[in-house]
């Protein structure tokens, strides 16, 4: 009787053990929501644009022309920066509650983001509120991987203000390199005009060509913040419009593919 005890109790051991493998087996899939969400936040976290407001006027002195109005810059950086917040913040709690981690912050997390925008945007600074009250209904109702069907939609609108108001922010830098640019033509070119002695004319003209370098890696850099944008909106109106199919293959292969994009996009950035 005892030999048969033990053998029924391995039986049900082993059955247990083959249900839970059984049911991990088909437990849903969020990684491709996790992978396409962690990379999104990351690139959207690129402080040297907001960097480069404040540097501007700086840059240009060097060339001994007039310095670009400054009586905005420092709130226009603030504003960059909270918005870049608010954006990472967003994608940053999807990744993690794919991963079926609990959103951590049951009081608005963006509020002090918020705070920083609303001086030179308000429309963007109510979507990063409204996205903040959306991140902490989750923390208090304990959402996770399986919820997060609940919270894209009503996310889907303040998210759009936030990139959209990321994206005027990065086009304000454009008349910065203008001006950039022109002044560094003009300086080089009056010392270049100026030199007599040609090997000293050809340092001016090397010299030049390494400032426009360092312009254009600027100017590149922002073009592909842009287009990292534009990929995060149309990746997150996927996630959207397929949000109760979620852990479905054909959701993972479009999210793989949109991830492809975005990968594409942030590898054009310079470094940081």
């Amino acid at each position: 009787m005892k030999a048969q005890g033990r053998h029924s109790g391995g039986q049900a051991r082993r059955g247990a053990i083959a249900a839970a493998l059984l049911l991990a087996g088909c437990a849903p899939d969020y990684s491709a929501v996790r992978d396409w969400s962690a990379l999104a936040a990351a690139t959207a976290d690129y402080p040297p644009l907001p960097q480069s407001v404040t540097a501007a006027p700086a840059r240009l002195a060097r060339f001994a022309t007039p310095a670009l109005p400054e009586a905005d810059r420092a709130a226009r950086a603030e504003a960059l920066a909270g918005l870049q917040e608010a954006t990472t913040a967003w994608l940053g709690l999807l990744a993690l509650m794919a991963e079926d981690g609990l959103p951590p912050a049951r009081e608005n997390p963006l509020t002090a983001a918020a705070a920083r925008i609303a001086p030179v945007d308000p429309v963007a600074a109510a979507g990063a509120t409204n996205l903040g009250a959306v991140m902490a209904d989750a923390a208090r109702r304990n959402w996770r991987a399986p919820q997060l069907a609940y919270v894209l939609a009503p996310a889907d609108a303040p998210l759009r203000a936030v990139l959209a108001g990321l994206r005027t922010q990065v086009d304000a830098l454009a008349p910065d390199e203008a001006a950039e640019r022109a002044a560094l033509a003009a300086h080089f070119g009056a010392l270049a005009a100026a030199a007599r002695d040609p090997a000293l004319r050809a340092a001016l003209e090397e010299a030049a060509a390494q400032r426009s370098a360092a312009l254009d890696t600027r100017a590149a850099g922002r073009t592909a913040y842009l287009a990292a944008i534009t990929a995060i909106e149309a990746g997150h109106a996927a996630l959207v419009a397929r949000q109760r199919v979620l852990s479905q293959a054909e959701t993972a292969r479009m999210l793989r593919g949109q991830e492809a994009t975005l990968r594409r996009a942030a590898g054009l950035l310079p470094p940081r």
